[in-house]
């Protein structure tokens, strides 16, 4: 009885902090002064002057704003747990400057005011505003 026990609650505590990692990233993204990003390698190309004059703002709800000089450009992005990673999915499909950077992102890190993403050789870098 008591290995049962054990085994709901190590399952339990698992789910918990998979819960935890997808909060904590929604929370990190949901700045409310926003984010921009400083690094941003696309198929081994940096890809930063695509994308170096936005400010991004991720609201609840799955929205997300990307202004440039006044402009806004509304998008949509998603924090999930697939195969236990955390991932970000983001689209800001009607921007062709940013069709670079609509992708699934696999979550690495948030310290230091930078959260990072990886996807196979890409790697995307936010810093809060």
């Amino acid at each position: 009885m008591l290995k049962q026990i054990l085994s709901v609650a190590i399952v339990l505590q698992f789910i918990s902090c998979q819960k935890n990692d997808v909060e904590k990233l929604e929370s990190d993204l949901t700045f409310k002064n926003g984010l921009v990003i400083t690094q941003f390698i696309e198929d081994g190309e940096n890809e930063i002057e695509e994308v170096n004059d936005y400010v991004f703002t991720f609201l609840d709800k799955g929205e997300g704003n990307a202004v440039k000089n006044n402009t806004t450009t509304k998008g949509t992005y998603k924090v999930f747990k697939d195969d236990g990673k955390t991932e970000l999915s983001i689209s800001f499909a009607k921007n062709p400057e940013l069709s670079e950077l609509s992708d699934v992102w696999y979550y690495v890190s948030s310290e230091n005011n930078l959260i990072t993403f990886d996807e196979e050789n890409d790697l995307l870098v936010f810093k809060k505003r």
